[in-house]
């Protein structure tokens, strides 16, 4: 009900092209929301996809983002239908990876990896660190990694509160992140203050399941409200968050 309630909202509130105001959003709707033809690495990771669907085997391992921290297992076929982001928006974080020259990308979330894939494919240049809880479905993500980028995306397994800040701080700056695996406020505001400590002013921060539940809807209004942010971008099923200094701060609502 929740989601069928804030879907209706978004519908009416959000707004076409016309009435983008900001030279940056707009430019941002027309060149890479909007942009036509098939993006870098579709055809892979869309064949890895494909096998995916057809994989009736099972994979086990703890699910942290349940927030019980209880061993679970999946059919991978099923994870595959019931999970995976659609091809839209996998495209959609493709463009927005290649439209903001991202070279360090971190995900959150890797699942079993098609939406990895396409961010590492989104340029020749770009290093993908890809963070995932559950075990069982990590090695999944890795079989179809190497099969289709070898060499190419790093992969890091366990629980996110004691993996992200050691990664961070070996990392450094990083130009685009993607959340998508706790799904409750508390531990995403903790992810978003720790990641926007490593940003620079080009660094964009995409929310998967921005109104998953009403968890979820309160860590977005908190991210929006954040001193240090300028420009959010609600799609819906995504929230885009950027921090461009000398900017004035605005949140937009956008159909897509």
């Amino acid at each position: 009900m929740f989601q069928f309630q804030t879907y209706l909202r978004y519908q009416i509130v959000a707004k076409g092209l016309h009435s983008i105001h900001s030279p940056f959003v707009f430019r941002l709707v027309t060149e890479c929301m909007r942009a036509k033809g098939q993006v870098a690495g579709e055809e892979q990771a869309e064949a890895w996809r494909k096998k995916l669907k057809k994989n009736k085997s099972a994979v086990c391992g703890i699910d942290y983002g349940s927030g019980q921290g209880m061993t679970m297992e999946y059919r991978v076929s099923d994870l595959t239908r019931k999970s995976l982001l659609p091809r839209k928006y996998c495209r959609l974080l493709s463009r927005l990876a290649h439209f903001s020259g991202a070279k360090i990308i971190i995900e959150m979330g890797t699942s079993l990896g098609v939406s990895t894939l396409y961010l590492a494919a989104s340029s020749e240049k770009t290093r993908v660190v890809t963070m995932e809880g559950n075990e069982g479905i990590a090695a999944e993500a890795e079989r179809g990694f190497d099969q289709y980028l070898p060499g190419t995306i790093r992969l890091v397994n366990g629980d996110f509160n004691e993996t992200l800040r050691p990664l961070m701080e070996q990392s450094g700056t990083f130009d685009l992140a993607f959340i998508d695996g706790n799904h409750f406020c508390r531990p995403t505001i903790e992810y978003f203050k720790l990641l926007k400590q490593y940003r620079h002013e080009k660094t964009v921060i995409v929310f998967d399941d921005i109104y998953h539940s009403s968890e979820m809807f309160d860590a977005w209004e908190l991210i929006k409200a954040d001193t240090d942010v300028t420009i959010t971008i609600d799609l819906w099923r995504m929230g885009l968050v950027y921090f461009i200094p000398g900017m004035e701060k605005q949140d937009f609502v956008v159909k897509y």
